[in-house]
């Protein structure tokens, strides 16, 4: 035994806080792609494009970039991952009210 912490990385594996930033956008970017083919599914059918669906899928993406750039400032993995999983809830919320 080595006297270290089993949980705790080796050290030197990973520069200060590049941990949360890239877990944080290797789970927004699937996030994205299932918004994005749910979004695609509403299109294909309806083929409509108006101002209230473009106004839902900018809000959206700024709320996945939002988490990504709240995990390169250095915000906790908790709460960046929280603001990921309120993207969906902005297109629920956009079409329901």
């Amino acid at each position: 035994m080595s006297g270290r912490d089993p949980h705790e990385a080796a050290p030197g594996r990973y520069p200060a806080g590049a941990g949360v930033r890239s877990d944080v956008r290797h789970v927004a970017a699937p996030v994205g792609v299932y918004v994005g083919s749910v979004f695609g599914t509403y299109l294909l059918p309806t083929r409509t494009w108006d101002g209230f669906f473009c106004a839902v899928v900018v809000t959206t993406l700024a709320v996945l970039s939002a988490a990504i750039g709240l995990a390169s400032a250095g915000v906790s993995m908790p709460l960046c991952l929280l603001v990921v999983t309120a993207a969906p809830a902005v297109v629920v919320c956009g079409f329901e009210f």
